[in-house]
């Protein structure tokens, strides 16, 4: 009898173990199946950031313009949608014209196809010294005062209608007290929050004639977003290029 009641304890301790090591390797095979979906599906929301990124370009190379469009539905999955305010502002920073201890001679435009952008706040910071004491945007003076580097701006909002320019030699002026030279970057602030940063001057010469593009990819099944990739570029018009990519950490999902 006693025999018998070992031999059923020994059967159900190795049934117990059999059942442990089971279910440990099917954890670890669903989890590696759930990494590797958890994977395919970042790399897809990265190449429909891109996909946004490369839209926007195609578009603004039809006419000169593009337009922020909201999620998209490619193919029943893939999602993405793209543009802020900050994207719309072309500045050809290329030849700007500088006597002493003024710059001018940088065109801006509103490249969005539909809507009205608006510039409320300018950050400026630069290499040679002394304060900013005047600044002209869209032929109108948006701010006098004095403010050393970096310099945060509160402007008299400047709203630039869709396809509208400022091309003119002094519809952009910045004045400073100090001769200009080296470098000048400036980030225009918008209405809706977001931020473009270009130089102006960088040792001493012109920059780029370029905007930025923001575009987000998604993967959804149905309502529920399971990954987001967010990419910022900007577009050199000039040069037909692409000169920078930057990844938005903060969209990362999951």
């Amino acid at each position: 009898m006693n025999n018998k009641a070992f031999a059923l304890i020994g059967v159900t301790i190795v049934i117990i173990s059999l059942g442990i090591i089971t279910l440990a390797i099917v954890t670890y095979i669903s989890e590696g199946l759930r990494a590797d979906l958890t994977n395919i599906n970042q790399t897809k929301s990265l190449y429909m950031a891109q996909a946004g990124i490369e839209r926007a370009i195609v578009d603004y190379k039809d006419d000169g313009l593009w337009d922020s469009i909201p999620n998209v539905n490619v193919s029943g999955e893939f999602y993405y949608h793209l543009g802020e305010d900050a994207n719309f502002l072309y500045v050809d920073a290329t030849n700007p014209s500088i006597s002493k201890k003024i710059i001018k001679n940088i065109p801006i435009k509103n490249i969005n196809a539909t809507d009205t952008i608006t510039i409320t706040d300018l950050v400026l910071s630069w290499s040679f010294g002394g304060d900013i004491n005047v600044v002209t945007l869209g032929g109108t003076s948006v701010w006098t005062g004095r403010a050393s580097s970096p310099a945060n701006i509160n402007i008299a909002d400047l709203a630039i209608a869709s396809d509208a320019s400022y091309s003119n030699t002094d519809d952009q002026i910045w004045e400073f007290s100090r001769n200009v030279a080296g470098d000048l970057a400036v980030s225009f602030v918008f209405s809706d929050s977001s931020s473009y940063k270009t130089y102006l001057l960088k040792d001493g010469l012109g920059w780029d004639k370029a905007f930025s593009i923001k575009a987000t990819g998604e993967i959804r099944s149905g309502a529920a977003v399971e990954a987001r990739r967010t990419l910022l570029a900007t577009y050199d018009i000039g040069t037909d290029n692409i000169t920078s990519w930057e990844e938005s950490q903060e969209h990362i999902i999951p």
